[in-house]
């Protein structure tokens, strides 16, 4: 893994950022070699860049894989033209019935890239204001043919009737019970910046904090995923903002270690910064989990912010009425009925459709190594989360 992970970052860097490529004596484009990095850079959202970089260096000229690194550029190009012509549907909609909007994430940043397709989007992601949540979700239902898919505690997802994913958010990050909350993340309408119509944009403190507190969400959940590192790479070369600032805003909210090792990371490899233990503990464990987490790192993170192996069982078994109202809408009007829902919940983890993936769950709790919980563990006291 350590190897092709090597091979994936320098292809990446020496298609976005220009750098010569570099590659060990032993390395090998083999077809095994290829399938296996197309199966990694695909877990990261990275293979048409991959696949692009590939190409340019005439790596692919003796593979019979060629024509499958060209179809991941060709199917990058074509979502990023569809995700593109939908988000601008939606904000014709939003313009017509006069509702303040900002993008967010993927439809903001792409524009640093060297080209905006090379950051293609699982979903598009759109902040409105509180009271406009019903109304805009409604009205792109309505409008653009979408509907509700789930609902979270700061967004509604919704989904197209050919696969496109839109996120009304109407926080940026949880509320002040969430793991991660700050208030940096409070009250943005007030500070931001207005560009045209009902268009917003987040000012650019805000949306420096919001990418690295995003960062921290996910890797503390398993999976933060190669991607966002190149993100922060444009990001960091194109912002204005000032570096005491930035440094002390993040010791002030506890997060310094992990911005200052992620920063390093992305410094590493996209620019010319030393690997140390931990940026090299870090690779491996993003690496591993992908831009979601794998079944271990999804499982040990989680093991690791229930405080141990029993507490995760427990809080598989005991869940908060919240998640319980996910499962059981009834709940909404009708709490009373908690008990027989928890009840119902219990039967069906040891009777139900679900009871096999439940059991597996709790089978990976029990057969993940020590020395892997041991090594993610120390990984997360070394980044502070």
């Amino acid at each position: 893994m350590q190897q092709m992970g090597e091979i994936l970052v320098q292809l990446v860097r020496n298609e976005v950022c220009g750098i010569p490529l570099d590659f060990a004596d032993d390395v090998q484009f083999t077809d095994r070699c290829l399938a296996d990095l197309l199966i990694l850079a695909g877990k990261h959202d990275v293979s048409h860049i991959v696949a692009s970089s590939l190409l340019r260096n005439a790596l692919l000229k003796d593979s019979s894989l060629e024509g499958v690194f060209r179809e991941e550029i060709y199917t990058a190009v074509f979502k990023y033209e569809k995700t593109a012509a939908v988000f601008n549907d939606i904000c014709v909609t939003f313009e017509a019935e006069n509702i303040p909007y900002i993008p967010l994430k993927g439809m903001v940043v792409r524009e640093l890239y060297p080209q905006p397709c090379m950051r293609n989007s699982r979903d598009i992601d759109i902040l409105v204001k509180k009271d406009d949540v019903s109304s805009a979700v409604n009205l792109i239902c309505e409008k653009n043919n979408f509907a509700v898919f789930n609902s979270g505690e700061h967004d509604i997802t919704l989904k197209s009737p050919d696969g496109i994913f839109v996120e009304i958010h109407f926080a940026l990050l949880g509320n002040k019970k969430s793991p991660l909350y700050s208030d940096l993340l409070d009250n943005v309408w007030e500070r931001a910046h207005h560009i045209e119509g009902c268009r917003y944009a987040l000012d650019e403190k805000t949306a420096y904090y919001y990418h690295v507190l995003h960062m921290a969400k996910h890797f503390r959940i398993g999976g933060c995923g190669f991607r966002p590192f190149l993100d922060l790479w444009f990001i960091d070369n194109n912002t204005l903002l000032d570096e005491a600032e930035i440094l002390s805003v993040f010791e002030e909210n506890n997060l310094i270690l992990f911005f200052t090792n992620v920063r390093k990371l992305s410094k590493v490899w996209f620019g010319s910064e030393i690997h140390d233990e931990v940026t090299l503990a870090m690779q491996e464990y993003i690496f591993e989990g992908g831009s979601f987490g794998s079944s271990v790192t999804r499982m040990v993170s989680q093991q690791h912010t229930s405080g141990g192996k029993l507490r995760y069982i427990i809080s598989r078994v005991f869940v908060p009425v919240k998640q319980l109202k996910a499962e059981y809408p009834v709940l909404e009007k009708f709490i009373f009925f908690t008990p027989f829902c928890m009840i119902h919940r219990w039967l069906s983890l040891l009777f139900g459709e679900k009871k096999d993936i439940r059991k597996k769950q709790i089978k990976y709790a029990n057969n993940v190594s020590k020395k892997h919980i041991n090594d993610i563990n120390l990984l997360f006291e070394r980044v502070g989360l």
